[in-house]
């Protein structure tokens, strides 16, 4: 399964309802994106995975890093996204801009520390993915890109 091959990639990107249903965590009948129980059992499920970081997406509560059992990054989003036009290919927009943040502070920093993952990578990572996420829900339709000054400006936002 899943957990299975989880030794063999760096980040696992997925959604709070896929990390429910994948944790078996018990749904009720409250929002358990803010949930403080939510977030410690989701790291606990995947502790033993040292080496890949989960990154797991929260809608309009933005997304949280885990790795190795603890929280590592909690990135809130902008409040724009209160009124999302449309949905469609937020997750995979959010996956573009984890990459896009997530390589180009490796290509900035030249990849300081080798191999190994850097945290600041990854909250880079994480932040441009809210703000590619943002602007994605923004506009109808999965094929309209977003306009750079749109993802930038959200980026600012978020990062301050």
């Amino acid at each position: 399964g899943l957990l299975n091959i989880l030794q063999f990639i760096d980040f696992l990107i997925l959604s709070d309802e896929e990390a429910r249903n994948i944790t078996k965590y018990p749904s009720g009948e409250k929002d358990d994106r803010n949930n403080a129980d939510f977030l410690q059992h989701v790291a606990k499920f995947f502790r033993h995975n040292s080496q890949t970081y989960i990154i797991m997406t929260r809608g309009s509560k933005g997304a949280v890093a885990f790795c190795e059992g603890e929280v590592i990054h909690d990135q809130k989003t902008s409040p724009e996204i209160d009124n999302p036009t449309d949905p469609t290919g937020a997750g995979d927009a959010f996956a573009a801009g984890f990459l896009h943040g997530y390589l180009g502070y490796q290509a900035e920093t030249k990849g300081i520390g080798g191999s190994k993952i850097s945290p600041d990578a990854v909250k880079r990572g994480m932040q441009w993915a809210c703000a590619v996420g943002t602007c994605s829900v923004m506009v109808q339709g999965a094929s309209v890109p977003s306009k750079r000054e749109s993802i930038e400006r959200i980026l600012k936002s978020i990062s301050a």
